[in-house]
């Protein structure tokens, strides 16, 4: 199956299969420098457009293309694309499909804008400003999206928040996964050509310093996705003083209190288990530990149910496709794991047939991520006020955590914050976070302009 990966104004080369994995070919033109500089031209005019759009006509716009990617005609191909390119089952490419999607709807996005900025038409006019004169966010000229392909939807939901601000965006996509994003551009141009004239999205090989570079000289902000090594090589060829925003490696993880009953183990079990298939953990937000507020022989039952609840979703939510050097990480886990219970030390092992789950109760509390794909760690502490120093070398990692069993959840927060934490939310909502989250502490919509302000 071919599937076209690119959505780009002007004359571009023709394209041609620039990617293949399980016999689905994305396809793209290969760009040279030059033609970089005219999508970004083009991109850059039609930001005068944008500037005087409203916003009922943009949401409705991003509501309508949503919708049409979710119609049976668009969403079977491209659930089959994104499963070839993520390695991700189809049940889960089609779950996170219609999951994110309810981000990209009219209430969704008007919601964002108000808690953003009060308004939904906030970018139209100016404000009051306490204490003296008048402001208002003003867009970029042109921002430039760098996406990772862990989490499919994610660099849609990239691009809408750069048009919601009336900023036109280029998008370049990852090889792990180039075709929702383009996707979701090319259903926008069909729905409003002038909406969708201030969006660009393709694929290039990484690292490409040349057309990386004619962006770079035309862009006014850089919104990065990815890797360390990645963010780091682009942030060092970026203007000095430049908007560079990055969302690199973050860690979660999630804590059953001390006020759990016993009657609430199935939900605690059923809750994690499915926080940790999402994405098969490989999104940020996925939990890679469990630390349970008790004895060890209740964080046992705890690590016990859990695994039979990732039984089930082997099932009905099957793992994705595990490359070579990832069944070896698992391995290796569990040999080890395996050894250190046979020399006494306190930990035990579930594991599945094959390589579809692994939880390891271990009874050293040190804070240690897993090898992702459905390995969970659980450990036990005696108190939440042993956390702290656990995980202190991780603070300016940490993200998500979720909680369950504390009755005070906002003291609770505030204390995960201190340690490091900017999202706390129920253990079952881990995976989900809504459109307004301040993703790693930041506004979604706030850091993605500039403002203005008059004092005349």
């Amino acid at each position: 199956m071919d599937i076209r990966a690119y959505h780009l104004p002007g004359d571009v080369p023709a394209a041609e299969p620039v990617l293949e994995q399980d016999g689905v070919r994305a396809l793209a033109p290969v760009l040279a420098p030059a033609h970089a500089r005219a999508i970004c031209t083009d991109l850059i005019q039609a930001g005068a457009t944008l500037r005087g759009m409203t916003d009922a006509r943009l949401s409705g716009a991003i509501a309508e293309a949503a919708r049409r990617l979710l119609a049976p005609t668009q969403a079977g191909p491209l659930v089959e694309a994104i499963a070839a390119f993520t390695g991700y089952s189809p049940a889960m490419s089609r779950r996170v499909l219609d999951r994110m999607a309810g981000d990209w709807t009219v209430s969704a996005t008007t919601r964002l804008m108000e808690a953003e900025f009060g308004a939904a038409d906030a970018l139209l006019h100016f404000s009051p400003r306490p204490g003296a004169g008048r402001s208002r966010p003003m867009p970029h000229r042109l921002a430039f999206h760098v996406f990772a392909g862990n989490v499919p939807g994610v660099s849609v939901t990239s691009l809408i928040r750069s048009l919601m601000v009336r900023t036109p965006v280029l998008g370049k996509s990852a090889a792990g996964e180039p075709v929702l994003a383009a996707a979701f551009a090319r259903a926008l141009g069909e729905v409003d050509p002038e909406v969708g004239t201030g969006v660009a999205v393709t694929w290039w090989p990484g690292g490409d310093t040349d057309i990386e570079a004619a962006v770079l000289d035309s862009c006014d902000l850089v919104v990065h996705y990815g890797g360390a090594e990645a963010i780091r090589s682009l942030r060092r060829r970026a203007t000095p003083g430049m908007p560079f925003l990055d969302h690199g490696p973050r860690l979660s993880f999630a804590v059953a209190g001390p006020d759990l009953e016993a009657a609430d183990l199935p939900r605690l079990a059923a809750d994690v288990a499915a926080a940790v298939a999402v994405f098969d953990q490989q999104g940020c937000v996925s939990p890679q530990m469990l630390y349970v507020i008790g004895s060890p022989e209740h964080a046992r039952r705890v690590a016990g149910a859990i695994a039979t609840e990732l039984e089930k979703l082997a099932d009905s939510l099957p793992r994705g496709r595990l490359d070579v050097g990832e069944v070896a990480a698992i391995r290796e886990l569990r040999n080890t794991a395996e050894f250190r219970a046979i020399a006494g030390e306190d930990v035990e092992l579930w594991v599945s047939q094959g390589m579809a789950w692994t939880v390891i109760y271990d009874g050293d509390p040190a804070f240690s991520g897993s090898c992702l794909n459905r390995t969970l760690f659980v450990k036990c502490l005696a108190s939440l006020d042993l956390l702290g120093p656990i995980t202190r070398p991780f603070r300016h990692l940490l993200q998500t955590v979720g909680i369950a069993g504390f009755s005070d959840a906002d003291h609770t927060a505030l204390r995960l914050a201190g340690m490091g934490a900017t999202r706390v939310t129920p253990i079952a909502t881990m995976p989900w976070p809504p459109a307004s989250w301040h993703h790693d502490g930041r506004g979604p919509l706030v850091e993605l302009v500039r403002w203005l302000d008059v004092e005349i």
